[in-house]
């Protein structure tokens, strides 16, 4: 598995098995892509796993979307994703980063705390709860 920005909006599509979700729709990945936010893993040129970031308020990195396939899961992919997108957030300048995960959703609850996020607030959106955390770079 080698993670990359090697990616096309038809291997986003291929990931998302051939239609892009209501919640992720196409011109949000073309706008990713685009800004060059996306990171892969791929194994033989099919992507596994997608991390996608943003800036918010021009300062503020905050992780949009982190999914790897069920097969490819507790495999050590989205720790390899999260250290590559730190390493380039680092490398702009940014001395943190911000995530968010619904708090019905065990395994990105698990996550965060594995990775050492500090949890901020929660914030109930119109889809459910969320929770807030932020990770130290520097």
């Amino acid at each position: 598995m080698r993670i990359t920005k090697d990616v096309t909006l038809n291997d986003m599509r291929d990931f998302f098995g051939g239609e892009f979700p209501e919640y992720h729709p196409e011109e949000y990945i073309k706008s990713r892509l685009d800004s060059g936010y996306i990171f892969v893993a791929k194994d033989d040129e099919k992507v596994e796993a997608i991390f996608i970031y943003s800036i918010w308020w021009g300062n503020c990195p905050f992780i949009e979307l982190i999914k790897v396939n069920e097969t490819c899961q507790r495999q050590g992919i989205g720790t390899q994703l999260l250290d590559a997108a730190k390493a380039e957030i680092r490398s702009k300048g940014f001395k943190r980063l911000i995530s968010s995960t619904e708090v019905i959703n065990d395994m990105g609850l698990a996550f965060h705390e594995k990775h050492e996020f500090e949890p901020l607030n929660s914030l109930d959106l119109p889809h459910g709860e969320e929770k807030f955390y932020k990770l130290e770079l520097m």
